[in-house]
């Protein structure tokens, strides 16, 4: 039980550091300032947006970069699975 709470907390946590990220300009946000809210993986009709997916995999970079110090290269199994639930869930 004490983890199920522990997960929901982060996930309530993440939920509202993100909404307040996207309240800020670009250049003044800490976690997220390469991508806005419109940016999606994918357009109405499916196909990938590339230019969107450039953003999202660098953001998912930086996250790694400035949250657990890991600076990960842009090939690295662990960005790779990071990017691939978020296409997933997109």
């Amino acid at each position: 039980m004490m983890s199920a709470m522990q997960s929901r907390l982060a996930n309530e946590l993440a939920r509202y550091a993100v909404l307040n990220e996207f309240l800020l300009p670009a250049q003044e946000r800490r976690l997220l300032p390469f991508v806005e809210l419109d940016a999606l993986p994918y357009n109405l009709d499916g196909v990938p947006d590339q230019q969107a997916l450039q953003l999202i995999r660098a953001s998912i970079q930086y996250l790694h970069e400035y949250l657990p110090g890991e600076g990960l290269p842009s090939g690295h199994a662990e960005l790779t699975n990071h990017r691939s639930a978020f296409i997933v869930f997109a």
